[in-house]
């Protein structure tokens, strides 16, 4: 059933032991997508990337074909990187938009594919608590790149007019029961009097 949501599993075995990745290769093979896109293997996109994060000491280049649909359109982009030099390629829905460098191509890609796709659907494996353990002025960061600042002031501000109003409520409920508790009180007072004077009358 989650097949046929998108949903893809990843497994290997690894026989070796003491180590918390098992190293068959699974992380690398899930985030190869997100560096095709990115150029990083980062979910948070760093500008320090180095050659050695990406190809391995058996290789001259390290190079990723990503095809898929965008819009219902099809498209296809292609990451090559090594020692010394890279590449980019973007096609989209039959044509050829990649531009001289590859910053500009980088661009371009981000306009088409979203600022908010690296920050909602990729995940490391070590790394999933990160936004909950962040400062408040980090959280802010990512949370801009998600949307609008105006957007979560405006939130926040309707938040707490709403949260003022339901403790206005709550302090309201609270007194009518304190109220209700008194007449309960009183009641059960007057409700033992009357046995009383019931069981007196009786015995005279």
């Amino acid at each position: 059933p989650l097949g046929n949501r998108g949903v893809v599993l990843l497994r290997g075995t690894n026989k070796d032991f003491g180590s918390d990745s098992n190293g068959v290769g699974k992380t690398t093979l899930a985030m190869a997508s997100l560096w095709a896109l990115t150029g990083s293997i980062d979910a948070r996109p760093a500008q320090d990337g180095r050659v050695s994060d990406v190809v391995n000491d058996f290789s001259k280049f390290s190079e990723v074909t990503l095809r898929g649909r965008l819009n219902s359109k099809e498209f296809t982009l292609k990451r090559k990187k090594g020692a010394s030099s890279g590449s980019l390629t973007f096609n989209y829905d039959g044509s050829d938009l990649t531009l001289q460098s590859l910053k500009d191509t980088q661009i371009l890609i981000d306009e088409y594919f979203g600022t908010t796709l690296t920050r909602s659907i990729f995940h490391g494996q070590h790394a999933l608590d990160g936004l909950l353990e962040t400062t408040d002025a980090k959280f802010k960061e990512e949370l801009s790149h998600l949307l609008s600042l105006d957007i979560w002031q405006q939130a926040t501000t309707h938040a707490r007019s709403k949260q003022r109003e339901m403790m206005r409520e709550v302090a309201k409920l609270d007194g009518m029961i304190a109220l209700r508790m008194q007449d309960l009180e009183q009641a059960e007072k007057k409700l033992t009097t009357a046995k009383q004077y019931v069981d007196k009358r009786k015995i005279e």
